[in-house]
């Protein structure tokens, strides 16, 4: 039978500073400043050692496990790429790392190895497996929150929000696909793979090998980013001093969403989410369309 046996824990705190900087007949200045901070922890799957939310390849790179963050990103720790046979042979001793692409001792061809991603071999077995997979990180924030500056001159008043967001990583899932493949868009830095005559040296995984890719922390990225969320202006004309006025009041206004980003991120924004269905999984960028900006204008009418 089904039986709930997750249990998670969350503690957090916020913090909100509201003051009134200026206040004149004339102008007035208010700001009001948002820090928050939250812990969201796995306390117990039940009988199992994880549950997988989202993987690829048959490897989790979103889950549940007790004593880590509900958040926790999953992947294998990227090392670059094999550059040589020699390497290869050494690691054939060592066992550091591990690549997708295994080679037989009956027909040992290095060279098919040459160019494509390694990763940390964290069981020492030789063998690509979820034994190897570590945890990468957390898609939620060290600190979040918000900046709003309001002022008023005479008869205008602007307003001015900044949301911003310190810390948490995001997957970049798109990332994994476009990797090394020759059917998709890529990123500029793909442009730098390795290749044995022009670019020996690379740690970029070199092209036309994207089926050999696994998530790992090549596709994890820093997810802090400061957004100007709202800019509004609106100015009030007041009628109320005419006698008789057919208008009482008028106020026109425009307002701004999504106007500025500011990110590291290599993708088209680090707040977003997956579709619907699996709404649970924060911070995993699939293709997610990026916050629209937009403009509205207003107009309001007193009688």
């Amino acid at each position: 039978r089904f039986t709930n046996l997750g249990q998670t824990s969350n503690r957090g705190v916020e913090i909100t500073l509201a003051s009134r900087n200026i206040v004149k007949r004339n102008f007035g200045w208010s700001t009001e400043f948002t820090i928050s901070h939250n812990n969201q922890m796995v306390d117990n799957v039940g009988h199992e050692e994880y549950v997988s939310v989202m993987d690829s390849g048959g490897y989790m790179m979103y889950g549940y496990k007790k004593g880590y963050p509900l958040n926790a990103l999953w992947g294998f720790q990227y090392e670059g790429v094999f550059r040589s046979v020699d390497e290869i042979r050494k690691n054939e001793i060592t066992h550091s790392y591990v690549s997708q692409t295994s080679i037989s001792k009956e027909n040992p061809n290095y060279h098919t190895l040459l160019g494509r991603a390694k990763y940390a071999d964290v069981d020492k077995d030789g063998v690509l497996s979820n034994d190897d997979l570590i945890f990468l990180g957390s898609a939620d924030p060290i600190l979040y929150g918000g900046l709003q500056n309001t002022f008023n001159i005479k008869n205008l008043s602007i307003g001015i929000y900044f949301a911003y967001s310190l810390g948490g990583k995001i997957y970049n899932f798109s990332e994994l696909y476009m990797s090394g493949s020759y059917f998709t868009n890529q990123y500029r830095y793909m442009l730098d793979a390795w290749h044995p005559v022009r670019n020996p040296q690379s740690d970029i995984p070199r092209a036309g090998i994207g089926a050999s890719h696994v998530p790992s922390s090549l596709q994890v990225h820093d997810a802090s980013y400061l957004r100007l969320k709202t800019l509004s202006l609106s100015y009030n004309f007041d009628f109320k001093k005419y006698r008789k006025p057919v208008i009482k009041g008028l106020t026109i206004g425009v307002t701004g969403e999504n106007l500025f980003l500011l990110t590291a991120y290599n993708g088209f924004d680090p707040d977003v989410s997956t579709s619907s269905e699996t709404s649970t999984v924060r911070r995993a960028d699939v293709g997610a369309y990026p916050r629209a900006r937009q403009i509205v204008f207003n107009l309001q009418i007193k009688l």
